[in-house]
């Protein structure tokens, strides 16, 4: 059975790389029934005329949508503009190699009721297809090792102190037999994610978490696997994430952000597969505390300039609010989450 694809691209403010992006993804060799931009720039005139130059002959159509910012909110409405079964989500600068649309594809065409697998990843390289690293848009100097030690450290923490999200996902598999397809992960960064459009529909992006998000690709795997459904990976679907150069200015609100959902994302998740009659991890809270706590001392430990500093003093509340998190029931979690993110952040 052959399934339907729309890809929805959340942009902001980046025509440059969104030029580098689009040919790409019109090169597949399996290629969406539509392309759909979601801007938010405050002047929406240069990403229109870099969608126009960069498709222009395109095969498929290409529309440009109109949004208000944020991460969650953009992809919500591209979900909604399309009919397709399948939508992909990639990030304005995921850079797709040859065949990485057709691999998403073959694993939901192996489930092709839906009945297994809710959502399909492509898998990160750090190799750009065709030629060398383009001239424009280039990551700072040192952008590459620090990815590559992060994953590196990423292998140690999965080992040492899990976090409370990947400890979830993988109680919730227990009573699962194998995918018919792909390989089953925990969640998968939005940059290289899809979804079918029905389950995109029934758990939607949390839009609560701001206008960066921080975490609702997290969210979304995490829900989705509570509700019965797999998340998997494709191995051959490659996928460069071509990341923005610079650095998100609030270090305050990065650093409390980044512990404060590191509980209320799977709490969420947790509550829902209770609900449900799931299993779910022995000591869930102490994995809360323990990740938030380790996150904490690493970034006080790493600060090197003001920026860091900052980053460490808002972690630092993000995980001192946790214990409040922690003591709220399912009906009044969503409402405590808001209440602390206002008075971490200093506008509540």
């Amino acid at each position: 059975m052959t399934l339907s694809l729309a890809t929805v691209i959340a942009t902001r403010h980046r025509p440059d790389v969104l030029r580098l992006a689009l040919p790409l993804h019109l090169s597949q060799s399996r290629l969406p029934a539509r392309i759909l931009v979601v801007d938010s720039s405050d002047d929406p005139g240069p990403t229109a005329e870099a969608v126009a130059e960069a498709t222009r002959g395109a095969p498929v159509p290409v529309e440009v949508m109109r949004t208000a910012a944020g991460t969650a909110f953009q992809r919500n409405r591209g979900v909604e503009a399309v009919s397709e079964d399948v939508v992909f989500l990639p990030d304005d600068d995921s850079l797709l190699h040859p065949g990485a649309v057709e691999a998403i594809m073959r694993c939901y065409e192996a489930d092709p009721e839906g009945r297994a697998i809710g959502a399909v990843c492509g898998a990160e390289t750090p190799a750009y297809p065709g030629e060398a690293a383009p001239a424009t848009y280039r990551r700072k100097r040192g952008e590459g090792l620090r990815q590559a030690t992060g994953r590196l450290r990423t292998r140690l923490e999965d080992r040492l102190v899990p976090q409370a999200a990947k400890a979830l996902a993988r109680a919730l598999w227990a009573d699962r037999p194998a995918p018919p397809a792909g390989v089953r992960v925990e969640w998968a960064p939005g940059f290289r994610l899809s979804g079918r459009r029905d389950a995109l529909l029934a758990h939607p992006f949390e839009e609560r978490l701001g206008r960066y998000a921080l975490g609702e690709d997290v969210d979304f795997c995490l829900r989705l696997q509570a509700a019965g459904l797999d998340l998997v990976a494709a191995p051959e679907a490659l996928i460069h994430h071509h990341r923005a150069p610079g650095r998100r200015d609030d270090g305050v609100a990065l650093g409390a952000i980044d512990t404060l959902h590191s509980g209320y994302i799977p709490l969420r998740a947790y509550h829902a597969a209770k609900a449900a009659g799931r299993p779910v991890p022995d000591g869930f809270a102490r994995t809360i505390r323990r990740w938030a706590a380790m996150r904490a001392a690493q970034l006080r430990i790493g600060a090197r300039d003001a920026h860091g500093r900052d980053r460490a003093r808002g972690a630092a509340r993000g995980r001192d609010a946790l214990g409040t998190l922690l003591a709220a029931d399912a009906a009044a979690l969503d409402e405590t989450y808001l209440r602390l993110r206002g008075e971490v952040l200093g506008t509540g």
